[in-house]
């Protein structure tokens, strides 16, 4: 069996998001926010469980990003997560649920570079849970691996920025990573009071963390 078709065959999650997400009080659950531009309204559209399928197949096909995550997790033991996607109840592009594999929600508006970023988003955390053994409750772990995750998955690329109407010159990508991380961490209850706090105790060590690779990854 090739690696695409364990990560879409192997153990498959749930159907419902509901179901995928019956055991999150044991661990919390690391999401990819949407974030629209300016004056968009509601991301949620009709779900479209095919083709949202197609665009992760794509990308497990097409991206050496995802492919060198995926080696680099075998070698040190882990398997990567299965993938599905299902409809969501909140405007988040994915879900990585430790213990349980990543969901890419289906019924958001989106398109396929971002759909790229998030599985390579929800992978990184996945990477890290494989490495360090990330505490899900410790609010400094947390943060730690949003902001890698948004450093090195593309969500914080000028393009993507743009996109969302945030257009900076200078420190665009410092700016964007350490925002996305922040708005992640507003999530987790224990965390959401002092995000921004837990994020900048963590900041200058994680940003610069850009394991399993050497340096910040180009997406095209």
């Amino acid at each position: 069996m090739t690696i695409l078709e364990s990560l879409l065959k192997r153990n498959q999650i749930p159907n419902e998001k509901t179901d995928l997400l019956k055991n999150k009080l044991d661990y919390n659950v690391l999401c990819s926010k949407t974030e629209g531009g300016k004056g968009q309204k509601s991301a949620f559209k009709e779900s479209d469980n095919k083709l949202c399928t197609d665009n992760v197949v794509k990308v497990l096909q097409e991206s050496p990003i995802l492919q060198y995550i995926i080696k680099e997790m075998k070698e040190l033991g882990c398997l990567p997560p299965v993938i599905k996607c299902a409809p969501c109840k909140e405007e988040t592009f994915g879900f990585f649920i430790p213990k349980e594999g990543v969901l890419i929600c289906d019924n958001i508006v989106t398109y396929p570079e971002n759909i790229r970023n998030t599985v390579v988003h929800e992978f990184i955390h996945a990477f890290d849970m494989c490495k360090v053994k990330l505490d899900t409750f410790n609010c400094e772990h947390l943060a730690c691996t949003e902001i890698r995750a948004a450093n090195l998955s593309g969500d914080c690329t000028f393009d993507a920025e743009a996109v969302r109407g945030n257009i900076s010159i200078y420190n665009h990508l410092q700016e964007c990573s350490k925002r996305r991380a922040i708005k992640s961490l507003e999530r987790i209850p224990q965390c959401s009071k002092n995000a921004e706090k837990f994020v900048l105790s963590v900041w200058d060590k994680c940003n610069r963390d850009y394991s399993p690779f050497e340096t910040i990854p180009k997406h095209s």
